[in-house]
Order: C-alpha cells, then sequence, then structure tokens
C-alpha cells in the first residue's frame, strides 16, 4: 500500500446534535453518543490491501484499546480491583472480521478515574467500534458506550451519587443515561472532554498508520 494518499476526512457524519453539558457528537436518528470518521484513499488500492492494512493495524494496536485517563495501580481495593480487571479483560479487542463485506468489529475499553471531590469514582466504558471499507473509503464508528461505575476505595459497583442528593444513577447503565442528568454537569463536562480527546486520539492513530503504509 505504497503512495497512500488521504485525499479528504469527514468527520461525524449525521451527527447534527450534541448534549447541552458537553461536546460529544450525538446521532440524530438514534440519540446515541456515536463518533464517525470517513478516510478517502488513493482510487489505484484494492479493497482487500486497504483490508490487510486495517487487520495489521489492529494486530498492532491492542493496547491501545484499554486505555485509562490517569494511573490506577493503587487506586481501590487491590483484590477487587483485579477481579475487575480480570472481568474486564480486553485481550483480543478485535471482534470479527468479515473478508467478503470488508468489515470489521471490535471492542474498547476505557478507564476513567474522577478524581477526588467528583461524583464519579471509577468508571469502566465499553464501547465498540465498526470500520467498514466501500471502494476507496474507510469509515470507522465508535458507538454503543456503556459505564460501569465502582467505589474508588473498594472496587464494588456502586451508583452514581450527587452531592445534591436526588435518585442517583445505575451502576451500569449506557452512557446517555449519565449525560441527560443535570446533577452531575461538572463531572460530565470533564469525562466528555476526556473521551473526546481519547477516541478522536484512536481514529487519528487508524488513519496515520493507514497513511504510513
Amino acid at each position: 500500500m505504497k503512495n497512500l494518499i488521504l485525499t479528504g476526512i469527514i468527520v461525524c457524519l449525521t451527527l447534527t446534535q450534541t448534549f447541552a453539558k458537553n461536546s460529544l457528537p450525538v446521532n440524530a436518528a438514534s440519540g446515541e453518543v456515536t463518533f464517525k470518521q470517513t478516510f478517502t484513499l488513493n482510487q489505484n488500492l484494492s479493497e482487500d490491501e486497504v483490508f490487510e492494512t486495517v487487520q495489521n493495524w489492529f494486530a498492532n494496536s491492542t493496547a491501545k484499546f484499554t486505555r485509562q485517563n490517569a494511573d490506577m495501580q493503587n487506586v481501590g481495593n487491590a483484590r477487587n480491583k483485579q477481579q475487575v480487571d480480570a472481568s474486564f479483560s480486553n485481550a483480543r479487542p478485535l471482534q470479527s472480521m468479515d473478508p467478503s463485506a470488508k468489515r470489521f468489529a471490535a471492542k474498547g475499553l476505557i478507564k476513567y478515574n474522577g478524581g477526588a471531590g467528583s461524583n464519579i469514582n471509577v468508571l469502566y466504558l465499553e464501547y465498540y467500534m465498526i470500520i467498514d471499507i466501500n471502494g476507496n473509503e474507510v469509515t470507522a464508528t465508535i458507538s454503543n458506550i456503556k459505564y460501569h461505575h465502582f467505589n474508588s476505595h473498594t472496587f464494588n459497583a456502586q451508583p452514581i451519587y450527587s452531592w445534591a442528593g436526588g435518585k442517583p444513577c445505575d451502576s451500569c447503565d449506557k452512557l446517555e443515561s449519565l449525560l441527560e442528568n443535570d446533577a452531575y454537569a461538572t463531572d460530565v463536562t470533564k469525562l466528555s472532554n476526556f473521551l473526546n480527546t481519547d477516541i478522536r486520539n484512536l481514529l487519528a492513530d487508524l488513519q496515520q498508520y493507514i497513511k504510513a503504509s
């Protein structure tokens, strides 16, 4: 795949609305947080060549599908944390690939520590990534983001409480449920900013890998 040319980038197609408290892209049709990016490639490249390059990217990017915003080595009860890490192990992020349809499906995990004074203790966020190859275009879509919330001391599952009281958010739910709750505006803004940067960095890494191949 020499002389690869990225002739255009289309970011967040069909995403026309955002939650008021954050800048995460939201699919107007489904209401889900969705990151979508399309790379347009040199038309002389075959779909098989592009497919092989994306496959190699997954093979070389396993660690990039389990990321975190802070060092969590000393966070929480060590034994409980070890059990949680084992249950969320993402040693094989590539879930499936279809050479005939030129499609990949992968799973990602982001560990997020809200820090001192935050209503959010520790989140483990799971998401799915779909990559479609169509002619000279590669489209990557990240969606279906689900959070799991843990107490930062015990590392047991815990609802997300607000300093103002009221009904807490469930310990496990879709990300959109947390974003819609006004009680967590400050914490959600920080989380949203991190997710925006982190996921866009992953998409940029895919772009750079294709470009360098």
